[in-house]
């Protein structure tokens, strides 16, 4: 009896799991007639269907009026039909079997590219975000930052030639699934067939501390093309400016391009109180400083697609940039020794950065595959001078330190399908080689050398309609600083779920599992500050916080509208925090150390508008900050923007407050909002002007420290932005034949300037 019994049921498993194959594998068909609205049916007629917002299928009605796409897997597909001077129609279907559709078409007035209509399509759900398209109006505007506005999960900034996620999620930028560098300028919206927003960086860029994707969508065309921009900016009177011009020129096979930048400031004013008291002495002194700048950037790049999806890129990029400020100030010091004091002090800095990097990418149906190798050359010279001038005494305080940093890399991915998910594996090995010396012999020699080996493993998918991501990484980390030798091994994980509760509705789930190394300079043993009671160093044995962060989410979508509620609640441990005490002489010795724990809980609701070129976006966020050993902090951030059009006026308005920043040791408050205004006309169809302000008013932040035995107050005050205008002039021939591979990725981040 239990053998038949078992039988039996392995039977109704067997055929259960043999027709539920079928099911999936079944190959369909799609047909009908297509005809003009009160007429005959029409011929040449282009039928597409996509799926996940990729071109499927396509077909072409005959003599008849009739069309038919074969092989269709049982799924849900958006269809497109359309023919030039009537109205495209668009429908979405659900086929599990042969499906006979007739469409009827409108007369009407439309531009076709290829087979991809310039109508607005409804955004597509996939497994891992959403996939858009753009409207008729936003191709036509010739400008891609203009076109991104109305996506609503971005904040595309035309002014400033900016992209941002309205979340505030750290944001890479891919192009046809390729990692970009220097942003999106050189595209032309015609050229974009699709936008994707993937809401969970996957196990590939959380070395790199990615949490979204902008995967934009190109098309395939075929005419040579040329991108030429050149832009200047000047603050009225004269404050800072900038020079910029970028070119890319190429035809399928190859394209050559770069950038270069120029910009400087003059008598950047900063207004400094400070107000110290330790058990030796009360400190207090008013400051003003001085800065000047100027920096030169440039990078090329040279592409070519050597093979049929497989495409070559070198790049190099490089910046030298100087730096000079002075500053003055008076004081007293109360003590029985000292009373009044002058202070005089001068800085200069100026670095070197030179970065070479080489990229494979090669894609198929079913797989790509992407590598990288890069090496960066990064060097800085630093040289502080303080005197404070006491009552019986002089302090004379100086450093003069050279930084040389050599760090090598390579990156490889590969991503494939299986078992109808989307997998990747890959590495990120790097190697760095930093080397501090101080040339007036205060301090030794900082050496510090760093290994790290990253391996991943990622798997996204929809399983019963939830969409699923899974990474995970680990770290084998090697160091060597000031002689300290340290190792330590650390897993990266990420899980998130979401599901569409309706329509218009979502909720996500989300959980991470993250580490955060310490950086180089933080581990430097050794005093960098040049004030007589002040004593600043790192601490060579610091090891890696570990952050677990979990995050609900609520969004709701619908007719331009778009919200969200969100609650992320996150828990560090072995987080590096500033430590101080004070030495019997009233000297302030502060370092880092890897303290106990700490967590935040963030309740953010967002909600945005975005109608005929205007976009409205209101932020709020309540944050409590949770230290050990002391009472709940409380602070909160608010963010308005406003894009518009008035008339021939593209204007922009935005605002920024957050009015405290908690460490344990200190309270930072800002007492006045950052608000800013942009207006820009286009006098000609390349010519653009814009004019506007980047802050109105002073800009004052007060921050409290303390610690036992030393309390502080530092007060600071910026001098007002001055006006600017801004001009820019941008040239686009034949832009629809640009080489697929898109300013690829090269790990920018890398590049940072050393700065003390």
């Amino acid at each position: 009896m239990l053998n038949y019994k078992f039988t039996s049921k392995l039977s109704t498993i067997v055929v259960f799991l043999m027709l539920f194959s079928l099911g999936i594998y079944s190959q369909n068909t799609l047909q009908g007639h297509v005809r003009k609205d009160g007429g005959n049916y029409l011929s040449g007629v282009n039928v597409a269907i996509f799926k996940d917002g990729k071109l499927f299928a396509y077909s072409s009605t005959n003599s008849k009026g009739e069309y038919k796409i074969k092989n269709i897997p049982s799924n849900r597909y958006f269809v497109s039909v359309s023919s030039v001077g009537l109205e495209n129609m668009e429908d979405t279907l659900d086929i599990h079997e042969d499906t006979e559709k007739d469409y009827i078409l409108k007369e009407g007035s439309i531009e076709l590219d290829s087979v991809v209509v310039l109508t607005k399509r409804p955004a597509v759900r996939t497994s891992r975000g959403h996939i858009y398209y753009l409207s008729k109006e936003a191709v036509a505007s010739g400008d891609p930052y203009t076109a991104l506005m109305e996506i609503p999960e971005l904040i595309s900034n035309k002014t400033t030639q900016s992209v941002s996620s309205q979340d505030g999620k750290s944001l890479v930028i891919l192009v046809d699934g390729m990692r970009v560098n220097s942003g999106i300028t050189p595209i032309s919206p015609d050229r974009i067939e699709s936008v994707e927003i993937v809401d969970v960086a996957g196990a590939k860029y959380m070395f790199d501390g990615v949490e979204k994707i902008l995967n934009i969508h190109t098309k395939k065309h075929f005419p040579p093309y040329l991108f030429i921009q050149e832009s200047a900016r000047e603050d009225i009177p004269a404050y800072w400016q900038f020079l910029d011009s970028q070119f890319e020129i190429g035809n399928p096979k190859y394209s050559f391009g770069g950038n270069f930048y120029i910009d400087g400031g003059h008598n950047k004013k900063t207004f400094s109180d400070l107000e110290t008291q330790t058990s030796s002495y009360k400190r207090t002194e008013s400051s003003i400083a001085k800065t000047c700048n100027r920096s030169l950037s440039y990078e090329m790049m040279f592409k070519t697609r050597f093979a049929k999806d497989m495409f070559l890129a070198f790049y190099v990029t490089g910046e030298k940039s100087k730096e000079h400020s002075t500053s003055n100030g008076n004081g007293m010091l109360s003590t029985d020794e000292y009373g009044a004091y002058t202070t005089l002090g001068k800085m200069k800095y100026k670095s070197d950065i030179l970065s070479g990097n080489l990229y494979l990418y090669k894609k198929n149906k079913k797989s790509s595959f992407d590598a990288t190798l890069w090496g960066t050359m990064n060097n800085s010279d630093t040289d502080n001078d303080l005197l404070q001038n006491y009552t019986n005494r002089k302090w004379h305080g100086k450093n003069y330190i050279k930084v040389k940093t050599h760090t090598f890399g390579e990156k490889f991915d590969y991503s494939f399908n299986i078992l109808k998910a989307e997998a990747n594996i890959g590495n990120v090995t790097t190697y760095s080689r930093y080397r501090m010396n101080d040339k007036t012999d205060m301090v030794p020699v900082y050496n510090h050398d760093r290994f790290c080996e990253y391996a991943y493993l990622g798997l996204a998918g929809t399983l019963a309609k939830i969409n699923y991501q899974i990474s995970a990484g680990y770290d084998f980390v090697w160091m060597k600083s000031s002689g300290i030798v340290s190792r330590y091994n650390e897993p990266r994980v990420s899980l998130s779920a979401d599901k569409d509760i309706t329509d218009d509705i979502n909720i996500e789930i989300r959980y991470t599992h993250n580490i955060n190394a310490p950086g180089i300079s933080s581990m430097n043993p050794y005093n960098t500050s040049t004030d007589s009671l002040v004593y600043s160093s790192g601490n060579p044995y610091l090891r890696p916080s570990i952050l677990r962060s979990t995050e609900l989410t609520f969004s709701y979508g619908k007719n331009g509208f778009n919200s969200y509620l969100c609650g992320a609640y996150s828990y560090t441990s072995k987080t590096p925090e500033s430590v101080a005490y004070v030495d019997d002489l009233g000297i302030y010795h502060g370092t880092i150390e890897n303290q106990g724990h700490a967590s935040n809980l963030n309740l953010t609701a967002n909600a945005s508008y975005y109608k005929k070129g205007t976009r409205i976006s209101l932020k709020y966020s309540y944050i409590f900050d949770y230290f050990q050993g002391m009472n709940v902090k409380k602070h909160y951030s608010l963010q308005f923007l406003l894009f518009g059009k008035l008339g021939p006026i593209d204007y922009t308005l935005s605002s920024y407050f957050n009015n405290r920043i908690y460490t344990p040791i200190s309270t930072t408050k800002n007492r006045i909002p950052s608000v800013g205004f942009t207006a820009s006309y286009q006098f000609f169809k390349d010519w653009q002007i814009t004019i506007g302000m980047k802050r109105f008013g002073n800009g004052k932040t007060i921050m409290t420290t303390s610690v036992p035995g030393y309390n502080g107050k530092v007060i600071n005050k910026e001098n007002a932005v001055y006006p600017f205008i801004l001009v820019r002039w941008t040239l686009r021939k034949n832009m629809k034949r640009k080489i697929d591979l898109e300013n690829a990725t090269f790990m920018r981040d890398q590049d940072e300037k050393i700065k003390l």
